[in-house]
């Protein structure tokens, strides 16, 4: 028997409780805050106000004298929640300064509830001597309230615990790691085709399976990673054709609503890349990938090996979306480039934008569109046209400009510009000085002597036509021993420090950091590029190139011309954008190429070597570098610098919409043919011709079989085996088997090929077709032979050969039962292989084209005829 004395804090009477069992009505503190406030304030008990109220509600009673009889209920067993002690109070009652700060919560003593720490909470050296005292009293509890107490604090430490690890993950710095953990955390119960992960788990590894498909499967053995295929759905459902893209459109008309007046302001890039001549049939699209394609269904059977690409880039906000792309033979007609260009600056302007430029290289193409564009908008200048009756400026890409002058200048030896000759032949001179003695980093053999891919480098013309080899010219012609070439060094450098200042002027910082007052900066009102600009057009008009040897004068100089159109461009550009649009500055890195440039360098970087992809890696690389918002880093050799421009349309939104999952309602009423998954019967007015009677059956198979005798129909047999297998799996069906598959081949030579190829002699395991199967699929290659081929380019291309088949063959001898089912299933795997072997052909021969041209080019440099 235990005993337990309890106490009144207002008349301190005492009782026992025996086996926990009260003799005289005593009531806890109550939990509710209020409440236990006024039975506190009744005590008169000053440190009362100092304990914590759960603690209270443990430790503290008041016995039942003190309670009005409505206060309790009708058995007098327990008080009602409104009982506030009122009788028989003897002390005087706390005053509201006391109370201020009750409730406490429990924080230095209580560890049976779970209640959060406050910094801000203290309590007085009362309050914790009173709650230590408590403390060491002997609390009445059950054997359960122990063990469930115990439980909870195991609950309580273990929870801790884990916000601890919690706020580890919380901690990460790369978004990248803390979204990986916390979706493994996720999936770790659960089956691999039942993992779920994010939209950024999804784009990120995007990013890394497209940059290197190797590295990806070594991760994916290494940490939890979503599944090739999942990433090939997500590409699948980022629908992109050719022509300009509708939902780019859509997006970016949604988008300007959003945008100022100035931040519409665009211009507009375009450029091709170089392809590789491959067919890829593309069974999502149902279209074969390789053929030239201008969009809205203009396919013609012409090889394409360059794509077209046009990239719309803010002037004022920094932005870029790409919005249509094009697969062309060689380069595309002149014509045909105009119409584009005016059918997508149209459609830019209809989404809200405002297009006043156009920017690209001096390729022949590009510069007979544009002035075929002069010419349809009777434009009286060169550099601008007209469309719709608002201008458009012509901008050549600054880059490209400055680097044709380089290799003008390296290719003729000598240039004149503004009564100044410089000489290349000084600049060699400087690079065997530099590399004995000088060791100057932006003068090398490759500066002066680029060849191959070099030549096309940007950064190599930048640098050895900079200042700092100004520098070094003008040290050079004051040394000794060149004092009888003093003045030619002098006027060379002088040539190239012009040429430096014409590039910095033209082409603008790249960042913030790169700016220097008044040689590298963007355009104001009274920045110093109004004057330059005037002075170089004067220079500019006079520049030629002399051969060095024979002294005669380079023709037909592009660039030059092109220089004094960009320049003329950009003084109305400015003078506009100033008066009509208000800008106050004009970043000149929005008017050049770098923005589309490294698109495609993000494009050559998917899988390693893809310095030329095919059209269908093409539109699977763009895809997953505007899905991952041109974000991947630009490669060490790449021929341009980064752009800080961002992506305006983002794809996430549409690639990973919010599903609506509709659970299909499986009837008990299935019969057999529902087990081959058909729903619609497409198959009842198909025509079929002439089907064999009876009477007329064993004539028509064995003029089939002596068909299939002859050596060169034995492959069609053998695929015809194959075709029996694949739709044969899963199948229980003995009319379909019968069908489709013969049981007992020995007695029939036409199996001769098959029977070579077992791999046993006394069993079969190669399936053994049946003769009208045979004769359907040889049926089926001479019609894609005469009718499909022709047409191949041609969009649902497998709709249509399907389609024709069940026009002209003979399938009536299937089984009736799954007659709709397997000619469905067959149709499909007849197409595809047709289709693809028709790809897998034209690709065997493109190699071997690529592949003796490289050779020929191989032994052309072995034996010297070529550089």
């Amino acid at each position: 028997m235990t005993k337990t004395t309890l106490k009144c804090e207002i008349c301190n009477i005492k009782t026992c409780r025996v086996d926990n069992k009260k003799r005289d009505f005593m009531a806890k503190f109550p939990l509710d805050s209020e409440r236990c406030k006024k039975w506190v304030k009744a005590t008169g008990k000053e440190d009362l106000a100092y304990v914590p109220i759960e603690k209270l509600h443990q430790l503290k009673y008041i016995c039942a004298k003190h309670f009005r009889n409505k206060d309790f209920n009708k058995k007098k067993t327990r008080l009602k929640k409104t009982a506030i002690p009122s009788l028989e109070i003897s002390s005087t009652p706390l005053s509201d300064d006391i109370l201020a700060e009750f409730p406490l919560s429990c924080v230095a003593s209580s560890q049976l509830l779970p209640v959060r720490r406050t910094d801000n909470l203290q309590l007085s050296c009362r309050a914790t001597l009173v709650s230590q005292e408590r403390d060491r009293q002997a609390v009445p509890m059950t054997p359960r309230k122990r063990k469930l107490i115990k439980k909870l604090k195991y609950s309580q430490t273990l929870i801790k615990n884990l916000k601890k690890k919690v706020d580890k993950i919380d901690n990460i710095e790369s978004p990248t790691l803390k979204s990986l953990i916390a979706s493994s955390i996720s999936n770790q119960r659960r089956k691999n085709k039942g993992k779920r992960w994010t939209k950024f788990n999804k784009t990120v590894a995007v990013a890394i399976y497209k940059k290197s498909p190797k590295a990806y499967r070594y991760l994916s053995q290494l940490l939890p990673m979503p599944s090739i295929r999942t990433l090939q759905t997500v590409l699948d459902n980022m629908k992109m054709n050719t022509g300009i893209d509708p939902t780019s459109m859509n997006h970016l008309k949604k988008k300007s609503e959003s945008l100022s007046d100035k931040d519409k302001t665009c211009v507009i890039l375009f450029d091709e890349i170089a392809l590789k001549k491959r067919l890829i049939y593309n069974i999502t699209t149902d279209k074969i990938d390789g053929y030239e394609d201008l969009g809205d269904g203009k396919r013609s059977e012409k090889i394409a090996d360059h794509a077209l690409v046009i990239m719309l880039q803010g002037v004022h906000k920094s932005m870029k979306q790409p919005i249509a792309h094009y697969f062309v033979k060689g380069t595309i007609a002149t014509e045909k480039l105009a119409i584009i260009i005016k059918d997508v600056i149209r459609a830019i302007t209809e989404a809200g934008y405002e297009v006043i430029a156009t920017v690209c290289d001096q390729g022949p193409t590009n510069m007979g569109a544009l002035n075929l564009l002069k010419t349809w908008g009777h434009s009286t200048e060169p550099h601008y046209f007209f469309l719709d009756g608002k201008k458009v400026f012509i901008i050549y890409d600054v880059p490209h400009l400055f680097k044709s002058i380089r290799n003008n200048f390296l290719q003729a030896g000598e240039m004149i510009m503004d009564n100044k000759k410089g000489k290349w032949a000084h600049l060699i001179k400087l690079e065997e000085k530099n590399s004995s003695t000088l060791h100057f980093k932006k003068i090398s053999k490759l500066h002066v002597n680029p060849k191959f891919r070099t030549k096309m480098k940007v950064k190599l013309a930048a640098q050895i036509l900079s200042n700092t080899v100004a520098a070094i010219l003008k040290l050079q012609a004051e040394s000794v021993e060149n004092q009888g070439e003093r003045q030619e060094i002098l006027q060379t450098a002088y040539i190239v420090e012009d040429l430096d200042q014409l590039f910095d002027c033209t082409n603008g910082p790249a960042s913030r950091s790169d700016i220097k007052r008044n040689i590298r900066q963007n355009v104001s009102k009274n920045s110093f590029h109004h004057k330059r600009w005037i002075e170089f057009k004067m220079k500019l008009k006079t520049l030629h190139f002399l051969k060095s040897d024979s002294q005669l004068r380079l023709r037909n100089i592009r660039c030059i011309n092109g220089y004094l159109i960009t320049l003329s461009s950009l003084q109305d550009i400015w003078t506009y954008l100033n008066t009509v649009k208000n800008f106050k500055y004009m970043n000149l890195r929005q008017f050049n190429q770098d923005a589309l440039e490294n698109l495609f360098g993000q494009i050559r970087q998917h899988s390693p070597t893809n310095r030329n992809p095919t059209c269908h890696h093409f539109t699977s690389a763009l895809k997953s570098a505007i899905l991952t918002r041109l974000s991947a880093p630009l490669s060490k050799g790449s021929n341009c610098q980064e752009d800080y421009n961002e992506i305006i349309v983002d794809f996430q939104d549409i690639v990973f919409p919010k599903k609506n999952y509709h659970p299909v309602k499986h009837t008990e009423n299935a019969t057999e043919a529902d087990s081959y998954h058909v729903e619609v019967d497409d198959f009842q007015d198909v025509p079929i011709l002439h089907i064999v009677e009876n009477t007329e059956q064993q004539n028509y198979l064995a003029d089939i079989e002596k068909k299939f005798k002859k050596f060169e129909n034995q492959p069609t047999v053998y695929v015809s085996g194959y075709l029996a297998s694949a739709l044969l799996k899963g199948v229980e069906c003995l009319k379909c088997i019968n069908a489709l598959r013969v049981s007992n081949p020995q007695t029939n030579t036409i199996y001769n090929y098959i029977a070579l190829r077992e791999w046993w002699t006394d069993k079969t395991s190669l399936t053994y077709p049946t003769l009208p199967l045979c004769k359907a699929i040889d049926d089926a290659t001479h019609l894609f032979d005469t009718i499909i081929k022709p047409h191949i380019f041609y969009e649902n291309i497998r709709n249509y050969f399907k389609t024709e088949i069940l026009t002209h063959l003979d399938i009536s001898w299937m089984c009736d039962v799954h007659k709709n089912v397997m000619i469905d299933k067959l149709l499909e795997r007849v197409s595809l292989l047709l289709i693809r072997n028709h790809c897998k052909q034209n690709n065997r021969s493109f190699a071997l084209s690529e592949e003796a041209s490289a050779d020929a080019v191989k032994k052309a440099q072995q034996q010297g005829f070529a550089k």
